[in-house]
């Protein structure tokens, strides 16, 4: 069997894949995620919501507790165009909870700021962006308020946040955690009193969009949007999103460059082929 590395390089020779020849990957290791971009030969760049771009959708929280929201129903930026999960929970930004592994304070102050949905109703928190371009690879950090709930199955306390992806509106990867009740497969649990966590996503058929999102629902507070501070019934933001990395092809280069490197893609893939087999 030939590593998945191997699997993923053989896909992208053939630049247009079927579905039936489309790897999909998931991390839950961001160096792993970076690792596998560089020796795919994709380009990547960094969203972590800090530029011009989202100033006007800072949400503050005073001592007390009180949100003072200023939200939007997207925000497009690098090419990406950001919503939340519906026309009814815009998207926000709001300091993070904790700090990123290997962050200190003064980093977490340079670099606080992360993407919320500012849900109502029954809605669950998620982040949708949508390119105009082919991506290969999204993934970021996700913080949580979120706790734990009873299972009556296995009668404990298990998390209740658990992060899934889909692309281009298809099913969703639940970066294998499974059952939520199954605590032996809980590897993708987000809670109030662990880090924050990676979850990365490659496709070599490529994606415009993209959806994130969590299996829990929002808690309700009093207070709302701006304008709306004295209705009740709003919900606090309870997932955090910041520090994504997305992947796209190299840039094009000049056409002579562009036939040799083609023609050695293809080798490439013809030779894995011919190998013992690619299991998908």
């Amino acid at each position: 069997m030939i590593s998945r590395t191997a699997a993923l390089l053989a896909c992208l020779a053939s630049l247009a894949p079927t579905a039936a020849s489309a790897v999909v990957f998931t991390y839950t290791d961001e160096s792993a995620y970076l690792a596998e971009l560089g020796t795919l030969g994709l380009e990547h760049w960094s969203e972590n919501f800090e530029g011009a771009a989202w100033d006007g959708v800072r949400t503050t929280v005073d001592s007390t507790g009180h949100r003072d929201y200023h939200v939007a129903a997207a925000v497009t930026n690098q090419g990406i165009a950001w919503e939340g999960p519906s026309y009814m929970s815009p998207l926000s930004t709001s300091p993070r909870f904790h700090l990123l592994p290997g962050e200190d304070s003064a980093g977490w102050a340079a670099n606080k700021w992360g993407l919320v949905a500012v849900t109502r109703r029954s809605e669950v928190d998620a982040f949708k962006g949508t390119s105009a371009g082919t991506l290969y690879g999204v993934g970021g950090w996700f913080d949580t308020l979120s706790g734990y709930k009873f299972d009556e199955d296995s009668a404990s306390f298990i998390p209740k946040g658990h992060m899934f992806v889909s692309l281009n509106g298809m099913a969703a990867n639940d970066f294998g955690a499974g059952g939520d009740t199954d605590p032996s497969k809980l590897i993708n649990a987000i809670t109030y009193d662990t880090p924050p966590r990676f979850f990365g996503i490659i496709d070599t058929d490529g994606f415009n969009s993209f959806n994130f999102f969590s299996d829990q629902l929002t808690v309700t507070e009093t207070g709302g949007f701006p304008g709306e501070s004295s209705e009740p019934g709003f919900y606090a933001p309870i997932v955090y999103a910041d520090n994504f990395t997305f992947a796209a092809l190299q840039a094009i280069p000049e056409p002579s460059a562009w036939a040799s490197m083609a023609a050695g893609l293809v080798l490439v893939g013809l030779r894995l082929s011919a190998m013992r087999g690619i299991r998908y």
